[in-house]
């Protein structure tokens, strides 16, 4: 995996990695602040005041992937279903691809939302409801289907709770995946190994630095988490948060274009977000960043031209770009400030009192499940 820009501001627990103003000023102009909710240095920044907790010697744990034979399992299937074929078959059965076209009625009045032409589903994971997967078993391509489902006022869909609702539509295609025996052959050709013990342990060194790297940044996140947790921000410029907050829609557009999510409003449709949560994202980030904007000033960090240019260097090997091309799409000023952030975080994590727990992929979603 390509090593992540702005890896500190992850920790923020947003998508965006907003570009601020870094602090300035006599690393001097401190003081320690006692009517305050918490206890820390008073650090006074270009774009607010804050209230810096203790960001030194901060307990955290640090999962570290330890993979049984059945997760290494799983990770080498799903390589190998990107080699898998679609097949057509001649009636519905559990676990088949499905295309129907669709019409979902609720007490009276079509959900175009939930209606459409050629919408696939899988047969058993009831995306839109085990009754509509069960009364398609063992239809064939061309045959109608109906169903009704009564949903009670519990019903997590505001549209589906408490009505009556029909789904009804017409069978288009049926397929079901078909995937590659792993043979000798198989390995050698498509996967590139020389044998299936070698297949192995190149894919579990891949996903054990895979799964690292996601519990290193949520490491990260904890640390800087707690830090936030410690601190206070007295005041901040109104322009400044005004432009965090548009940038964390930015961040969130640009990520989820693919979905059609262009402007704040269809993202407020699409995600369900609101102003508030959007308001709450934005503060949080400021808190962040002037969080990691006070550590740079009271422990002297700064970003000089040559760490600067060695910095992007490493950065645009990294993403295949040159230089220049890096620094051009990302700009200087935003660079400079994310440079600075990561040195921050690294005082954090350096000084940190961590504790690893080795962890296995499956063992911890299960875990996740239960809860």
């Amino acid at each position: 995996m390509k090593k992540k820009i702005a890896i500190a501001l992850i920790a923020a627990m947003t998508l965006s990695m907003t570009a601020t103003g870094c602090a300035n000023g006599d690393k001097n102009a401190t003081e320690t602040v006692e009517d305050s909710k918490v206890k820390g240095e008073k650090v006074e920044l270009d774009n607010g005041v804050i209230i810096l907790g203790n960001y030194k010697g901060i307990e955290a744990e640090l999962q570290v992937c330890s993979p049984t034979e059945a997760d290494i399992d799983n990770w080498i299937n799903q390589e190998i279903e990107s080699y898998a074929t679609e097949e057509e078959i001649d009636t519905v059965e559990d676990g088949c691809n499905v295309t129907i076209d669709l019409e979902v009625m609720a007490d009276g009045s079509k959900l175009d939302d939930y209606s459409g032409e050629d919408i696939t589903i899988i047969i058993g994971n009831a995306e839109y409801d085990e009754k509509l997967d069960e009364a398609l078993i063992d239809k064939k391509k061309g045959n109608k289907f109906s169903v009704t489902v009564k949903y009670d006022d519990t019903c997590e869909d505001d549209n589906l709770a408490g009505k009556e609702v029909i789904y009804s539509g017409k069978v288009k295609d049926i397929t079901t995946t078909v995937l590659p025996d792993v043979t000798e052959d198989f390995i050698k050709e498509q996967l590139g190994f020389d044998s299936e013990e070698e297949m192995r342990k190149s894919m579990k060194e891949d996903m054990i630095a895979t799964y690292n790297e996601d519990y290193e940044a949520t490491y990260q996140s904890d640390l800087i988490q707690k830090v936030m947790d410690a601190s206070e921000v007295k005041s901040y410029d109104d322009e400044y948060l005004a432009s965090t907050r548009e940038d964390v829609i930015n961040n969130y557009i640009s990520y989820y274009s693919m979905f059609g999510i262009d402007s704040e409003d269809s993202l407020k449709e699409t995600l369900g977000m609101t102003d508030a949560d959007i308001d709450e994202e934005a503060k949080n980030l400021l808190t962040s960043n002037l969080v990691l904007q006070a550590i740079a000033k009271l422990e002297g960090i700064e970003i000089s031209d040559d760490d600067y240019k060695d910095i992007v260097a490493q950065y645009a090997k990294d993403y295949d770009m040159t230089s220049d091309e890096f620094e051009e799409t990302y700009g200087k000023e935003y660079l400079m400030e994310q440079f600075l952030y990561e040195k921050a975080a690294a005082v954090i994590e350096e000084n940190a009192k961590k504790k690893e727990v080795k962890v296995s992929p499956s063992e911890e979603e299960e875990e996740q499940l239960e809860e």
